[in-house]
């Protein structure tokens, strides 16, 4: 039997030891919205993640404010989630609610009541702090660049090479072929020569549909 005490002890020494590196299992985090109803991060497996760790009081965060909006209207449609969880006090519960209200942030904002767990199993010392997790449920990168810096687009590229990767690695390559040419053919598609590196990344010298 594992009481309170000990399992709050056992908890402290696993975030200790947890490294959050790229390609491991997400530790999990839950917490309520402004309605008062639970979400955790495992909710979302299938999507991939975006995390914004953030606070009212927190000028640089709210900075990224106009950034964080349009990469997530430019992501609508795609299955992405925008997740922000805001360690404001609970003495300032109420001002961050106004917050959500008076800046129409969209996603899905929750409240973890100051420096709690998310913080210490991510070794956040600084916000705002954006993460990345894969539909598996894996680390992307745990310290991304802001939606404000150019290089998260590297991060997205890499996510959605993956899927399409994925996409090829199981689509019969004969199909693929004749539809794409009839396309070619109606003039409905241009062909481009292509970078070496893509050829070399796929590595599916039977796509040759894709040279000029």
């Amino acid at each position: 039997y594992v009481d309170a005490e000990q399992l709050k002890e056992l908890e402290a020494k696993a975030s200790a030891l947890y490294e959050a590196k790229k390609g491991e299992k997400a530790i999990d985090f839950a917490y309520p919205d402004a309605e008062g109803n639970m979400h955790s991060l495992s909710d979302y497996k299938g999507k991939v993640v975006v995390v914004d760790v953030w606070a009212t009081w927190c000028s640089p965060c709210r900075g990224e404010l106009p950034h964080l909006k349009k990469l997530e209207k430019a992501m609508e449609g795609k299955d992405v989630v925008f997740i922000g969880v805001s360690v404001d006090e609970k003495k300032n519960y109420e001002k961050w609610k106004k917050f959500l209200v008076d800046e129409q942030l969209p996603g899905v904002q929750l409240f973890a009541d100051g420096w709690s767990k998310i913080t210490k199993d991510y070794k956040i010392t600084g916000i705002p702090r954006f993460m990345v997790f894969a539909k598996d449920g894996s680390i992307v990168e745990s310290q991304a660049p802001r939606p404000s810096d150019p290089s998260l687009q590297k991060i997205w590229e890499i996510l959605f090479y993956k899927a399409f990767r994925k996409f090829l690695d199981n689509f019969p390559v004969r199909v693929f072929n004749e539809f794409f040419n009839e396309l070619v053919g109606q003039g409905a598609v241009h062909i481009y020569p292509v970078p070496v590196f893509l050829v070399e990344v796929v590595g599916r010298s039977d796509l040759r549909v894709f040279f000029p």
